[in-house]
């Protein structure tokens, strides 16, 4: 590209509104993935030089788990030391979006093609190829100028294949480790070499360095947790961002190994003083680590339950989801946590956001209302704040899974004699008989339930039940 045509893409992206990182499909064998168009790269770090934001777009068509998504990159790519290893999963948009700025500081700073003019290799670069099982391929490396672990770290890592024979496996290996003697200046956008070893591992961990370390030395998040008990207000916030996209899935068994590492604690402490992004993403990780009943009754101890009912009154759109779904969890399995959620205002603020919130979010407080009104006398507590209206009118044009909650809390809410006498004048009973029918397995077991225990009332509930 000529010179003058790159200025103008300089100049072009910092004045735009913001700036779009397609990330694409690799060749469907190696499960990579790369930016979509050449010249991505430059044009992230201007937009973070310029201080445009920055949007992530994953586009993965058999929505698989990608991985090490950079094996296999195209040229403009190269490799970026430990940012290679990112596990993409589900909630990883929300992740790139933290770590994009780090993404762009290590391609600043990417290695250059300089080498040293010695061809004999030192002992600690023979040390570290025998570490690493890469000895074999000590002479291609001396043919390449490499003397020393400066010369090393500044190989291209295209020439790992090209010119060394390394195959993509291996290149992994090589670019995971190196960054690990990789100078602290690596770090710094534009940087030079000028930082000791020592200044390098004085340096503060960034929660993306430790969560790709984490993830090597098997499920040890220790490191992660430091990060969010000493680390600034900003890397605190990354870190509880990290944890959320950690804990979203179980089959791995983040939850409990996050929680033994000591996570939950700051957790519900960057949930009391943080700022309203670090308080959302705390209780993005508190949702998702209260899936597991050994993490909730943890989080509940915490202290957590009156700063969920806080968030729900005063947080975002966003956050107000979270802390529906996490109060849900908590009261899932636990008289004393349902009463506890109750005593602390949190069954009206959910009605409200049964009412008032968007689509997703009357979902969610459907689903907290049903774990909250099964049975402990909170069933009358929930049917004087309004839900029982605003539930029908869920089951009538809520999604599927939306359907299925409300049939939930109608089951709940039916064992009192009084709530079912009001689910009766509202007109359930054919929607529940309508959700029987046609309704999902899962849903069409709460229909079930619901309408069982409204058939035990009196004859008039008997006979709608009937009639139905």
């Amino acid at each position: 590209m000529q010179h003058r045509d790159e200025a103008a893409m300089e100049e072009g992206v910092k004045n735009s509104a913001s700036v779009i990182a397609i990330i694409t499909d690799g060749d469907g064998q190696s499960g990579c993935a790369y930016f979509e168009r050449p010249f991505c790269l430059k044009e992230l770090r201007w937009a973070v030089e310029a201080g445009k934001y920055i949007q992530p777009v994953i586009r993965v068509e058999d929505k698989k788990r990608i991985g090490e998504f950079m094996e296999g990159a195209p040229k403009d790519l190269h490799f970026l030391g430990s940012v290679d290893f990112i596990d993409l999963h589900r909630g990883a948009i929300q992740y790139w979006d933290t770590g994009v700025s780090m993404i762009v500081q290590r391609i600043d700073s990417a290695p250059k093609n300089t080498f040293s003019s010695s061809s004999s290799l030192n002992t600690e670069v023979h040390s570290f190829l025998n570490e690493f099982g890469l000895s074999q391929f000590a002479d291609k490396f001396a043919e390449l100028g490499v003397s020393t672990l400066e010369d090393l770290q500044d190989v291209d890592k295209d020439m790992l294949a090209t010119d060394v024979g390394l195959n993509k496996l291996q290149i992994n290996k090589f670019a995971r480790n190196y960054a690990n003697v990789r100078p602290a200046s690596a770090a710094i956008p534009g940087g030079r070499r000028s930082a000791t070893p020592a200044a390098a591992a004085a340096a503060p961990a960034d929660p993306l360095n430790v969560y790709i370390d984490d993830m090597e030395r098997g499920k040890d998040f220790s490191g992660l947790v430091g990060v969010l008990v000493n680390g600034d207000l900003e890397q605190r916030e990354k870190a509880a961002n990290v944890l959320a996209t950690l804990a979203d899935d179980n089959q791995n068994g983040h939850r409990q190994a996050i929680a033994e590492a000591g996570a939950i604690p700051p957790l519900v402490q960057l949930l009391r003083d943080g700022s309203a992004e670090a308080k959302g993403n705390a209780a993005g990780a508190l949702r998702n680590l209260s899936g597991d009943a050994g993490c909730a009754q943890a989080i509940a101890e915490a202290g957590a339950i009156p700063l969920l009912v806080q968030l729900l009154r005063n947080g975002s759109a966003e956050a107000k989801e979270k802390a529906a779904v996490t109060l849900g969890n908590l009261s899932a399995n636990s008289n004393d946590r349902r009463q506890a959620i109750a005593e602390v205002g949190a069954i009206p603020l959910l009605v409200q956001l049964l009412r008032d919130g968007n689509v997703e979010a009357k979902e969610m407080a459907a689903g907290a209302l049903w774990y909250l009104s099964r049975g402990d006398g909170l069933e009358q507590a929930v049917a004087e704040a309004g839900a029982i209206p605003l539930l029908v009118q869920l089951l009538r044009d809520g999604s599927a899974e939306a359907k299925g909650k409300a049939a939930g809390a109608f089951a709940n809410l039916s064992c009192d004699d009084g709530c079912a006498q009001a689910i009766l004048e509202v007109g359930a009973i054919p929607l529940l008989v309508q959700l029987l029918r046609d309704g999902s397995a899962k849903a069409k077991g709460k229909a079930a339930g619901a309408l069982w225990y409204l058939s035990r009332g009196d004859g008039l509930r008997k006979q709608a039940v009937a009639e139905a």
